[in-house]
């Protein structure tokens, strides 16, 4: 009965990272904001630390880098106060690519001061974010939703081109899918 909270929150937490797997931030916001009211409730900082990083990629699909480098930055000081650490790998994979993406995304001044902001920041503060950042839904860049979708093909141990060409032409494929993007958002010439 006491622990059923701690089962809720590691179901809750796998199922936002299936949610950013499917390029799905909305749903992953959901679920890990109700994580999260689990982990405040707890105290669980491990737990935290988890699921921050379906937080980051979910704000990252959103269009909001400024958010992930704070939300990372946040998971960081808790990780380092606690020796809370992520442990599975595909995780581990996912927290890679969503810093590298928002880091592209920021200058590094911009990313310095978000990510230091994050250091200093509350559940509390994080729900309160969610909750703003719920009600917005942009369409996350191109190329980021075909390296994600290949990610999850791979870790659901989808069959096709083990030998990596597949991800190449993927990664070829992102300078295009990225120009795109930012044509369509206004911030660059095609």
């Amino acid at each position: 009965r006491h622990t059923a909270p701690w089962f809720l929150s590691w179901t809750l937490y796998l199922r936002a990272v299936v949610a950013v797997r499917r390029s799905n931030p909305r749903e992953a916001f959901a679920l890990a904001r109700e994580c999260l009211t689990h982990v405040r409730d707890l105290r669980d900082q491990f737990a935290f630390v988890y699921v921050m990083v379906p937080l980051a990629a979910a704000a990252v699909l959103n269009g909001d880098e400024v958010w992930a480098a704070r939300i990372l930055g946040a998971a960081d000081s808790t990780g380092e106060r606690t020796g809370a650490a992520v442990t599975d790998a595909t995780v581990v994979n996912l927290r890679r690519e969503t810093e590298r993406h928002a880091r592209a995304r920021l200058n590094p001044q911009r990313w310095a001061r978000h990510y230091a902001e994050g250091r200093a920041t509350s559940i509390d503060s994080l729900l309160e974010d969610m909750d703003n950042a719920a009600s917005t839904t942009a369409r996350p860049p191109t190329a980021l939703r075909r390296r994600w979708r290949v990610a999850a093909d791979r870790a659901a141990g989808s069959p096709g081109d083990q030998s990596g060409a597949h991800a190449d032409r993927v990664d070829r494929a992102d300078g295009e899918g990225d120009r795109a993007d930012r044509v369509r958002e206004g911030r660059g010439a095609a």
